[in-house]
């Protein structure tokens, strides 16, 4: 969602946003397909102000990085990245709330913008052995919250 700049005016100690990708390189949507179909060894999430209508573009307040394995599917990968990420939220959240200022620092390139896959791009996800998801992965994530009730 692209907020507009009179909402983004409203909050008095800023917007913050937890993106599933290493800003700036992987802006956009699922961050985490594109790192994995470029084949590159880790993926991560950014925790970073909404300052104006661009999309990914905020300062940069922390990253965490997740080794990625091949034999696991992107659903996998997701959800094992917000463990760390959501990590990194509380601890702004938790210094804002302490009426400390957030460490910041600016991206130091443009990146790249990543949208939706293409029908094309899905199937060259497939050809390279990596799956969206695995059936097993859905049980076992629901069992666990299942069990925490």
């Amino acid at each position: 969602m692209i907020l507009k700049p009179e909402a983004i005016a409203v909050p008095k100690m800023g917007i913050l946003n937890l993106h599933s990708g290493l800003l700036p390189q992987y802006q956009g949507v699922m961050a985490t397909f594109w790192a994995m179909l470029n084949n590159e060894t880790h993926i991560g999430t950014t925790l970073h102000t909404i300052e104006d209508a661009q999309i990914d573009r905020g300062s940069i307040i922390a990253t965490t990085q997740l080794t990625v394995d091949y034999k696991q599917s992107y659903l996998w990968h997701v959800l094992n990245l917000y463990q760390d990420g959501v990590q990194t939220m509380l601890d702004a959240v938790n210094t804002l709330a302490e009426g400390k200022p957030l460490t910041t620092t600016q991206p130091t390139a443009d990146g790249h913008y990543y949208s939706f896959p293409t029908e094309e791009e899905l199937q060259a996800f497939s050809r390279r052995g990596l799956a969206l998801f695995h059936g097993s992965e859905l049980i076992e994530f629901f069992a666990h919250y299942l069990e925490n009730e």
